[in-house]
């Protein structure tokens, strides 16, 4: 759940509340144990950041069968720092949570056996039933036509078997990718293709100039959503084995940048019929910490100053 707190340092989370089927496309963030809780949580609201001591110390509690039961070490973790900033307050659903008797309500507690707080802090917003989502999405290039999920979208990329069956041994040979998604992320992307020995897997790199012939690497154009192979000098020329199919497989998350920095309540899952037992989610806090990749100018000039 978020918890939205009166507090100096409060702070926006750079992930969304976001899931559905509509509108910008989003990558949830699932948290099967409570080890990987703070993985997916942005640096803003990180429990991580949170280094100073706790103004004053909380005891978390649930309801049980036999009454309140405290939560086990990892099973919670307290992201706004003991109520000193807005925060994420992350659960592992204990096995024996039941609601509590008489009333149907599950429900949870939080104690304080010294409040030592420099000033009472105020609970401004809680928000149950909250998931960390990011602004990206899976893309899986077809190898062929046949495979392609939407052929009628002028915008896509020509599959991949089209792409390559036509490749000969030049420099700087190109890939496309789908126009129709968002830019991919640079490294993301995951090539893997069937040379003369077996399967090869390529990566990606910010520049050839620190590689050899013989180096299987590539340069993702972001902009132009392609990605672009060496010259046999600076990056290994590829050539594919063509004997049998498919000898190419190529999968990358497209997304990032400004686009994801909405506004709060700009996102919101539609189009679900009335009855509709799909839930809905919109996203309670602005989406922050999106950006583009930097460009040389703007490199050079960190390095600078650096």
């Amino acid at each position: 759940m978020e918890l939205c707190v009166s507090s100096p340092t409060s702070a926006h989370p750079a992930k969304l509340s976001l899931s559905g089927r509509n509108g910008p496309k989003v990558q949830l963030s699932k948290v099967p144990v409570a080890q990987e809780i703070s993985e997916h949580v942005s640096p803003a609201w990180s429990d991580r950041t949170t280094l100073v001591q706790p103004p004053a110390t909380l005891i978390w509690f649930y309801s049980a069968a036999g009454g309140r039961q405290r939560f086990k070490q990892g099973e919670l973790i307290d992201g706004t720092g003991g109520l000193r900033r807005s925060g994420l307050l992350r659960i592992k659903i204990p096995a024996d949570w039941q609601p509590v008797a008489g009333t149907g309500a599950y429900a949870i507690w939080a104690t304080c056996s010294a409040c030592t707080f420099s000033s009472p802090p105020q609970l401004q917003r809680l928000i149950p039933n909250v998931v960390s989502a990011q602004n990206y999405e899976t893309v899986i290039m077809s190898w062929d036509e046949e495979e392609h999920p939407s052929p009628c979208i002028t915008n896509s990329a020509p599959a991949l078997k089209l792409q390559l069956e036509n490749w000969l041994k030049l420099p700087h040979q190109q890939i496309a990718l789908e126009g129709d998604k968002p830019e991919p992320l640079e490294s993301s992307v995951k090539l893997t293709l069937r040379e003369s020995d077996g399967w090869h897997s390529w990566n990606p790199t910010d520049s050839f100039y620190h590689h050899g012939p013989e180096d299987r690497v590539f340069v993702v154009d972001r902009l132009h959503k392609r990605i672009i192979f060496g010259d046999g000098l600076t990056g290994r020329i590829p050539v594919v084995e063509k004997s049998q199919e498919p000898y190419a497989k190529l999968t990358y998350l497209a997304g990032g940048g400004l686009v994801g920095n909405v506004g709060e309540i700009e996102w919101l899952s539609k189009d679900f019929p009335a009855d509709s037992k799909v839930l809905q989610a919109r996203n309670v806090v602005a989406g922050l910490g999106g950006a583009e990749a930097d460009t040389l100018a703007e490199a050079i000039g960190v390095f600078v100053v650096n």
